[in-house]
């Protein structure tokens, strides 16, 4: 006899076993049908991916490795992908703004996002480390900020000025403080291979090359050993050729500098200087050979080679730089043109000739160009050398820096003077009819009208030449002496009458202060 109980056992047994076999079977069912899932859409994702790579190579397949005229490393993005082809098409791979450096690139990847964290860490490191004129280690610091940035003009610039200007000032000999100079000019040649564009950077390697060289203190040590580099043992006692491989003079060179930025600057993509006033940024060149001829006589050549490169330097200020066509008051101009070629201008851009000549008039006041015309127009002159170099020798005689070291004051007199009224017949009225003539015979061998105009020198540009500064400091230097020789010999009655350009004289009581001790100085002193 069986219980409510027994009899009920089968039957919930009996129940609940195949429904839970069919669960079981169910969730392995499931689990398989989802590996499949998961297998099917990673085989997708496979296939996706190598679907996408087809494109993807073929419109981003780098630029082939290239190297250019020079023996640099280029990039012939010609031969790349679609994008590296569209590149160069418009100018914008980095191949397109200089050298490529493959450290730069390497590092540059490796920090993936975190570039600009970094080059904030490193800029404020410089800083910090110029302040503690801790140089060896900005030098670092910014070498690596143009790994990370080699593209940021500033950066070069930066560490360029602080190697040939604030690092060089710490040392004291002179030859220590060139290899700095050197350094600097050097650093911004790197910068320039970096960035072919960049037009600020070849002029600023013109600036060290022509004026920190050329018109720092120690200009007569570095001119010196621009050409003959005292690090005898790696250049045998010629040139550092990495900067002057022709062996020529430092202004040579800057105007070589100079007339490349002027070149880069037209170029398509070019990155545009804002320093300075374009028309005064692109006279730089002639400026150079201005300044070449200048410190030719600075140093007691007044020979035919100064001669010649002031020559040069009126030729090309008035023939290449005088004839780049600029924009003053919306209108195209000319610093040097011909009356008649003027008013052609003129009416060629529906204005009065008044108002053309207003706008060119504008443009010479803003860059000086009728002084700098009128400089190298009277310092070409046979007569303007013989009066440079009678000063120089009077002086040489009356400080006694001969061969045999004795003063020569008779001598000196005699020669100072007579410097001293040449001067004074070349810089004022009579000078002006003596120019004016020398052009008239020149125009006429060329077959060309003088431009009375231009060429006499007026008033305004005879004040500019007795005001330019180191006319200004040989006539109130060579006046100096001239009155110390009459007060040592009880002749002093004599400036009553006056003496030679004696207005440079009242116009510049400071300098005259100033020369005037320093003359008293080194009369005590010899």
């Amino acid at each position: 006899m069986t219980t409510p109980s027994d009899s009920s056992r089968p039957a919930t047994a009996g129940t609940h076993a195949p429904a839970t076999s069919g669960t079981h079977a169910d969730v392995i069912a499931q689990m398989a049908a989802s590996k499949r899932r998961r297998r099917t859409r990673k085989l997708l994702y496979v296939g996706a991916i190598l679907l996408l790579l087809i494109p993807i190579i073929f419109l981003g397949r780098p630029a082939d490795a290239a190297r250019g005229a020079d023996g640099a490393a280029r990039l012939d993005e010609t031969g790349g992908g679609l994008i590296a082809q569209q590149r160069a098409e418009f100018d914008l791979g980095e191949g397109n703004l200089g050298d490529i450096d493959p450290a730069s690139s390497s590092l540059n990847l490796m920090l993936l996002g975190l570039r600009g964290m970094a080059v904030n860490q490193l800029w404020l490191e410089a800083i910090e480390e110029k302040e503690r004129k801790q140089w060896n280690e900005l030098e670092r610091t910014t070498n690596t900020i143009t790994l990370l940035q080699p593209h940021f003009v500033q950066v070069w610039k930066f560490q360029s000025w602080n190697m040939a200007y604030n690092v060089s000032a710490e040392f004291d000999a002179d030859e220590d403080r060139f290899a700095w100079v050197k350094k600097g000019a050097k650093y911004l040649k790197k910068g320039t291979d970096r960035n072919t564009l960049a037009t600020e950077l070849y002029h600023d390697r013109g600036q060290f090359i022509g004026s920190k060289i050329g018109h720092s203190d120690e200009r007569r040590q570095f001119r010196r050993y621009f050409l003959a580099d005292p690090d005898v043992e790696q250049w045998g006692g010629g040139p550092d050729t990495d900067l002057n491989p022709d062996g020529v003079d430092n202004y040579l060179v800057a105007k070589g500098l100079y007339e490349e930025a002027n070149r880069v600057a037209d170029q398509p993509g070019a990155i545009r200087q804002t320093k300075i006033a374009e028309a005064i940024f692109r006279g730089y060149p002639q400026k150079a050979l201005i300044d070449l001829a200048a410190s030719r006589q600075a140093e007691g050549l007044f020979d035919e080679a100064t001669r010649a490169y002031w020559q040069q330097a009126f030729d090309e200020w008035t023939g290449v730089y005088g004839r780049i066509k600029f924009e003053n008051r919306g209108l195209d101009v000319y610093l040097e043109s011909e009356p008649a070629e003027r008013v052609q201008m003129a009416e060629d851009q529906n204005v009065s000739l008044a108002i053309l000549e207003g706008a060119r008039d504008g443009l010479q006041k803003m860059i000086n160009y009728p002084y700098w015309r009128s400089r190298t127009l009277t310092e070409r002159t046979e007569e303007m050398a013989e009066a440079r170099r009678i000063l120089y020798e009077g002086k040489l005689k009356f400080l006694g820096d001969t061969e045999d070291g004795l003063q020569d004051f008779d001598t000196a007199e005699t020669m100072l003077v007579k410097g001293l009224t040449m001067l004074e017949s070349l810089i004022g009225d009579e000078g002006a009819n003596l120019i004016a003539a020398e052009d008239a015979a020149e125009a006429a061998s060329q077959n060309r009208p003088a431009d009375d105009e231009a060429f006499n020198l007026d008033e305004n540009q005879r004040d500019a030449m007795q005001a330019e500064d180191t006319l200004k400091e040989a006539i109130i230097k060579s006046q100096l002496m001239y009155q110390y020789i009459l007060r040592l010999d009880d002749r002093e009655d004599e400036l009553a009458g006056g003496f030679p350009l004696k207005e440079v004289w009242d116009d510049n009581p400071e300098l005259v202060a100033d020369f005037d001790e320093q003359l008293r100085q080194k009369m005590n002193t010899n």
